[in-house]
């Protein structure tokens, strides 16, 4: 710790025993970076905050701001001190013997770091750091502090205060932040064709059609353990051994009914085109009576190759695919039936055996349409279609 003497040119007001001061002791606490503040005090009523400037390095100078003062204090001896509540060299004093003073105006109004040095950290946190050959993927706050200081736009700076500085900008260059844009030119036509059925459902169950929605999750991993799980108990989860056995993978493929909302899962052996068709066929067997069934699916390569393209000729119209926009399989609602089942059934359970999944799917199924089945609240319509477009292209994400 050192402490250095230091005068003022001027008789300073101490706001809150009524006396002038003409200087005091500052006492400075040794750190790694001169771009840390540092706390002086020349007395323990008025605190004042320092700060070293980084304008010459050889150079020993300090930033003093005045005491904050909210609204007119009275002093003892009868003079009126005049405040703003910002604080800082901008509160006047009028008082009889003293006249009115800042402190350190000149210093006092700078900027810790210049204009120019805080847009050049920016720009720089923008940039990619494979740009500049380094091996990094994304910036740091201690790495950006570093690239700095090899740029020669700081001679010294602390990561802390490149921190603030980001803070600042409401940049945060180690986040990455996800995102799906549909680049189908014919986007907003089939869009709005989806978003036709699941507004007019009702109506076409009247009509004798009915409207489902078919998706699939391949790859499903099925995990045993190597040893059983610990029962969680007050204050302590459920624990888990960490080594696990790779059993196999599993493939769900589910169709989601409008009408009721309701699934029905199949586990075939492989994604084929074979596969869907015999599915489809099995489960328009259960409705004979519709005069059409219309499934909506995604762009798979399954849903629109010749055989299954062969095979919807076939039906005669009875059986029609509608294709989601390319990139927007979101607006089939069968991929939000499939994360809520997965969530509940499927999620962390520990594998035996690959056999038991077609088992277990099975009981999920029917424990599912018992107690959760319901239709979803699909409040995106077509008429809302044009002000979700106009919010997305300016929303955070810049898509």
């Amino acid at each position: 710790m050192e402490r250095i003497r230091f005068s003022f040119r001027r008789g300073v007001a101490d706001l809150f025993h009524g006396r002038e001061i003409g200087g005091g002791e500052w006492v400075v606490t040794p750190r790694r970076s001169s771009c840390r503040p540092n706390t002086s005090r020349f007395s323990r009523a008025t605190c004042v905050l320092g700060r070293r400037s980084i304008g010459s390095r050889g150079a020993r100078r300090f930033f003093c701001y005045a005491p904050r003062a909210l609204g007119q204090r009275r002093l003892r001896n009868g003079s009126t001190v005049v405040g703003t509540r910002s604080g800082g060299s901008r509160s006047a004093i009028a008082t009889k013997g003293w006249k009115p003073l800042s402190i350190v105006p000149d210093l006092a109004d700078r900027q810790f770091f210049p204009p120019i040095q805080k847009a050049q950290t920016v720009a720089l946190a923008c940039r990619n750091p494979g740009d500049l050959g380094l091996p990094l993927v994304r910036w740091s706050v201690r790495s950006l502090a570093t690239q700095l200081i090899e740029d020669e736009v700081v001679t010294d700076i602390h990561y802390s205060s490149v921190c603030l500085i980001l803070q600042g900008a409401d940049l945060k260059p180690h986040r990455t932040l996800y995102w799906k844009r549909s680049h189908d030119p014919d986007f907003e036509s089939k869009a709005k064709h989806i978003l036709w059925y699941y507004e007019n459902a009702d109506r076409l169950i009247r009509n004798g059609e009915l409207v489902f929605c078919l998706d699939e999750k391949p790859g499903i991993q099925l995990l045993g353990r190597r040893l059983p799980d610990l029962p969680p108990e007050p204050g302590c989860p459920r624990r888990r051994e960490f080594e696990y056995i790779r059993r196999g993978t599993g493939l769900l493929m589910m169709i989601y009914g409008l009408e009721d909302g309701a699934v029905v899962c199949e586990t075939p052996e492989a994604k084929s085109s074979e596969n869907l068709t015999r599915i489809v066929a099995r489960h328009s067997a259960r409705f004979p009576k519709p005069h059409r069934l219309h499934y909506i699916v995604d762009n798979d390569s399954t849903h629109n190759s010749v055989f299954t393209c062969q095979w919807l000729r076939s039906q005669h119209g009875r059986i029609r695919f509608h294709f989601t926009p390319t990139g927007a399989s979101w607006l089939n609602q069968a991929e939000t039936a499939l994360s809520a089942f997965s969530r509940r059934y499927l999620r962390g359970r520990t594998w035996d055996r690959v056999d038991d999944f077609p088992r277990i799917v099975r009981q999920s199924v029917r424990h599912y349409n018992t107690e959760f089945a319901h239709r979803f609240d699909w409040s995106f319509t077509r008429n809302r279609f044009r002000e979700w477009q106009n919010r997305s292209m300016t929303s955070s994400t810049r898509h």
